[in-house]
C-alpha cells in the first residue's frame, strides 16, 4: 500500500498531461471525460490536477490553445515551397496532421464563442490564434486562384470549409492515416469524376 501511495504522488509534465488528455477524450468523449479518469491515466491524484486547473473545461481550453499555438508557430516558421502545388500539398498535410485536435475542439462546448464568454482570456487567445491560422489558409487559397491553379468558380470559403470538414468524416473504411490522406488529396485535387 505504501508503494502505491508513493507512486500516485509522482509529478507529470505538461506534455504528458496534454497527451493523456488528448488520448482520453478521443477514447471516452467529452461527456465521460473526468479528472478521475485522467488521474488514473497519469497515475496521480485528482488533487494534482486541481492544483493546475479548476475543472475539465479549463484544462481542455488550455490544451486546445497550446495545440493551436503549435500549429500557428509551424505555419509561421515553415519555409514553404515556392511551387504552389507543393505548398498546397503541404498545407493539406498540416491540416490533416491536426485532425484529431480539430475533432476534440468540436466536442468542447466552451470552444464555441458566445456573448457570455467573449471576455474570457482563453477565448480571446483562441480567437487570435484562429484568425492567424485561418488567414494563412485564406491566403494560400487566394494565391491558388490568382495564379490559376484553383477553380475560381468555387467560392474560396467553400474550399476552406471543405478542407477543414473533410478531416472530420469518420474513418469507416478503416484506412491508415497515410491512405486516407492520399485519397482525400486525390478527391480535392482531381475530383471524383474519372479523368479521360
Amino acid at each position: 500500500m505504501k508503494g502505491e501511495k508513493m507512486a500516485r504522488k509522482k509529478t507529470f509534465t505538461q506534455a504528458e498531461l496534454y497527451q493523456a488528455t488528448h488520448d482520453l477524450i478521443l477514447k471516452v468523449g467529452y461527456a465521460n471525460f473526468t479528472f478521475q479518469l485522467l488521474s488514473k491515466e497519469l497515475d496521480i491524484t485528482r488533487t494534482g490536477l486541481y492544483k493546475h486547473f479548476s475543472n475539465k473545461d479549463e484544462l481542455l481550453n488550455a490544451y486546445l490553445n497550446a495545440k493551436l499555438e503549435e500549429v500557428v508557430e509551424q505555419v509561421e516558421t515553415t519555409q514553404w515551397p515556392t511551387d504552389y502545388l507543393q505548398k498546397l500539398d503541404g498545407v493539406i498535410d498540416l491540416v490533416f496532421g491536426y485532425a484529431e485536435t480539430h475533432q476534440i475542439s468540436s466536442m468542447v462546448p466552451t470552444q464555441k464563442w458566445t456573448k457570455e464568454n467573449e471576455n474570457d482570456p482563453n477565448v480571446i487567445k483562441s480567437k487570435d490564434l484562429h484568425v492567424r491560422f485561418f488567414g494563412f489558409i485564406q491566403e494560400a487559397i487566394a494565391t491558388g486562384m490568382k495564379e490559376g491553379y484553383l477553380n475560381s468558380d468555387i467560392p474560396p470559403i467553400v474550399i476552406i470549409e471543405t478542407i477543414f470538414h473533410i478531416i472530420n468524416i469518420p474513418n469507416q473504411a478503416q484506412l491508415s492515416n497515410a491512405q486516407r490522406l492520399y485519397y482525400v488529396k486525390k478527391m480535392l485535387f482531381e475530383g471524383i469524376l474519372k479523368q479521360n
